[in-house]
């Protein structure tokens, strides 16, 4: 991405990215919650960063970044000696003032710093400690009052004596057994969203965020993950029940379905498993649930209930309440589970040697059976140049499977999640895939202007005035570039607008899709920059948060005006007379906004991919498209995720994410249901074809509202000419004489 980009479409500052489920980091401005030290004023840092060169800021930056994670998750005295070895380690040497030696001291510096005050050599007993006191000072309890609520003192005491009794010792004394035991910390807690990862994922992770690593090139996919067995790790666990659920005040998030009509589940595969749990009104159905892991399972009684947009439903009624699968991201591959190439990127070493649709049975020769989906991720990535062996199934035209090897040399793969496609009428469709990569608002942004460019054009057509010419010619010349690869700059951002405001004026037809159906969420940071794209002016999102290291819970409000956008906080039970204001340069709007706009959803949709969604449908922008499940009754919804994590970097690579924030788009409360869709369609296909024909319906209003405007002007305006012309008439009539003593 250009520096000139970034300028528009990042978020400046030391605070680098706050995480809504798919990956970021603790920012910066998080360390003045744990500096016991005096903190200098805005007017001092300020005044402190004009005298460093781009070498120290960027050595101070880092340091400042480890000191935080030193004082949330260390030691004190860890923290004070880190911050008395390293912060002015390089002052005098002249290392900071390249780029080379400025990156060569924040590796020096890295390798104490991410130990966290941890010994050197591996130290189970550490590592474990790190991510206890992670979720001590992170956790937050999104309003379940039978779940621990980290934040309240006395809670917090017990959950740390339940957990240093529960786990077992031995554990820490492994890589394995350590991962293990956090995963078994991390469940106590019932947060579905909370992950631990592994030193090999972790790294995954980030580079996917940066959106550039060693790697062949081809996302892949599990096949028939229903088709597995219910026992084990993988278990049904309840969501939160919905107001008027018949398990309201019975069942609470995270219990654990043993059986069903006295039929243990264990044994049926999660297809089979689900049955149970759709019938008819009035239907009884008893459960036998488990709590905790040490609790005894108790019996719970609910009848089968429509929900309330449904009154009249005869058959598919439900419990008014989600199902999740504890552990679904390890189910093991098998004969039936297996892996399932997605089309390859574009430009990537896979491209031709790998289809859509081929299964990846083997790599480097050794077979995929008995792994989990992250082991073969670490498996098939890896050093810049070096060949891996992958072992295909391809099926042909008679559905006859033929196996062979294929032999791909890595490269380093850019990774990009927007994906567009000019439709007919001038409409342009955006398939994004994650809002987690650093490249996604400069994509995002290329692709709404490669929309409104031609349609600019268009709208000059027939005018042969200098100015019209020019910019015809810009808007022409822009788009080509575009659509060669090329990225905004300042200037070109600037004709982009331009074609904004032409559009705006004169433009007609077209539109925008933006299709959300598969994405999983993102970063906070990125989607505030998506949002500034697409969003005139409003409340963005309001988060409640819990501040890092403290017991308080922090209302957050992002908003924009057309010339800023608006950061708040302030204390929950705090009015706005209590609230911090931070308002910065917004992101240029590049979408008109009288354009047509409409987004497609799904089942998938969720975290910072429903804040999007929400933001869009609570302030009227965008029309919500779902897609309908066979069966499904009243309108379709998104995930409901309604929770943001922060990553957490832990000791030897290893990382949390960690639940610290609800999230309401717009400033409207998510729900487990998730967002409900405005219209619905039968599948992917049918949303797009849905979107184009509701896009054209708007145009023909949009263009029948400008017909009747233009025969109002004329006709306005010929009432005009004739009242000047009878005025003009009447003027040039010669003045009777008339007697001056009459004006006396």
């Amino acid at each position: 991405m250009k520096k000139q980009v970034r300028t528009y479409l990042s978020r400046h500052g030391f605070t680098l990215v706050w995480a809504l489920g798919f990956g970021a980091w603790l920012g910066f401005g998080a360390w003045n919650y744990f500096n016991s030290a005096e903190v200098a004023t805005p007017e001092q840092v300020v005044a402190a960063r004009k005298q460093m060169t781009p070498g120290q800021l960027a050595y101070e930056k880092a340091f400042r970044s480890f000191e935080t994670y030193f004082r949330l998750l260390g030691d004190p005295d860890d923290a004070k000696r880190f911050a008395a070895n390293w912060q002015h380690r390089f002052d005098a040497s002249g290392k900071l003032k390249t780029e080379e030696g400025t990156q060569a001291a924040i590796e020096e510096m890295s390798k104490v710093g991410s130990l966290l005050g941890c010994p050197a050599q591996f130290n189970g007993k550490c590592l474990f400690e790190r991510a206890k006191r992670a979720y001590i000072r992170v956790h937050y309890n999104l309003g379940d009052a039978d779940l621990p609520n980290l934040t309240d003192p006395k809670q917090r005491a017990e959950w740390s004596d339940m957990i240093d009794k529960t786990i077992d010792p031995k554990l820490l004394e492994s890589e394995d057994g350590v991962f293990a035991a956090i995963r078994q910390m991390r469940d106590s807690l019932h947060m579905p969203f909370d992950l631990v990862h592994s030193p090999a994922m972790t790294k995954t992770e980030t580079r996917v965020r940066e959106a550039h690593f060693p790697g062949i090139g081809v996302p892949i996919a599990v096949t028939n993950v229903e088709k597995n067995k219910l026992g084990g790790l993988f278990h049904f666990f309840f969501g939160r029940p919905q107001s008027g659920s018949p398990l309201l005040g019975k069942v609470q998030l995270g219990d654990v379905v043993l059986a069903v009509n006295d039929r243990n589940l264990d044994g049926l595969t999660i297809e089979e498993a689900k049955q149970f749990f759709v019938g008819k009104p009035g239907d009884h159905l008893k459960l036998q649930v488990q709590r905790d892991q040490d609790s005894k399972p108790f019996e719970v009684d609910a009848v089968f209930t429509c929900a309330p947009d449904v009154p009249n439903c005869s058959s598919n009624a439900n419990l008014g309440v989600d199902l999740g699968i504890t552990h679904l991201n390890e189910i093991p591959l098998s004969e039936i589970s297996q892996v399932i190439a997605e089309a390859p990127v574009e430009g990537s070493p896979a491209l031709g040697k790998i289809n859509e649709g081929d299964l990846i049975v083997a790599v480097n020769h050794e077979s995929l059976n008995g792994l989990i989906v992250r082991q073969v991720v670490e498996r098939i990535h890896g050093d810049v140049d070096t060949p891996v062996v992958l072992t295909l199934k391809r099926k042909d035209a008679s559905g006859n499977y033929s196996k062979f090897d294929v032999t791909i040399t890595r490269k380093v793969i850019e990774k990009h999640a927007v994906h567009f496609t000019a439709l007919e009428d001038g409409i342009g469709l955006v398939v994004l895939d994650q809002i987690s990569s650093l490249n996604v608002p400069a994509d995002f942004a290329v692709a709404i202007a490669r929309t409104v460019l031609p349609l600019a054009s268009e709208a000059l057509n027939g005018k042969t005035d200098a100015e019209s010419l020019r910019l015809v010619a810009q808007f022409n010349e822009l788009n080509q570039k575009l659509a060669q690869g090329a990225t905004l700059d300042d200037a070109s951002m600037r004709i982009a607008m331009k074609a904004r405001d032409v559009y705006e004026e004169l433009g007609q037809g077209g539109g925008f899709i933006l299709d959300l159906t598969h994405n999983p969420g993102g970063e906070k940071s990125i989607f505030l920059d998506l949002a500034g794209q697409i969003l005139p002016d409003g409340l963005v999102v309001s988060l409640r948060e819990r501040e890092f290291g403290t017991d308080r819970i922090m209302i957050h409000e992002d908003s924009l005006t057309p010339a800023f956008a608006i950061s708040s906080d302030r204390p929950l039970g705090m009015g706005l007379e209590g609230a911090t204001i931070h308002p910065s340069v917004r992101v240029p709007l590049l979408l008109p906004k009288k354009m047509s706009f409409k987004v497609l959803v799904g089942p998938n949709t969720a975290s910072a991919a429903e804040l999007t969604a929400g933001m869009l449908q609570t302030h009227k922008r965008a029309i919500l498209i779902g897609r309908k499940l066979p069966g499904q009754k009243g309108h379709s919804s998104t995930l409901g995720k309604g929770s943001g994590q922060a990553t957490i970097p832990l000791p030897y690579g290893f990382s949390l994410h960690v639940t610290y924030l609800e999230f309401y788009p717009g400033g409207e409360r998510s729900n487990g249901r998730g967002l409900i869709a405005d219209l619905d369609a039968d599948g992917l296909s049918a949303q797009r074809e849905l979107a184009i024909a509701e896009i054209k319906k708007d145009n023909l209003a949009m263009a029948t509202r400008m017909e009747d405007t233009q025969l109002a002007k004329d006709r306005n305006r010929e009432i005009l000419g004739n009242d000047m012309r009878d005025r003009a008439n009447e003027d040039h009539k010669p003045l009777e004489s008339q007697d001056p003593s009459r004006f006396k």
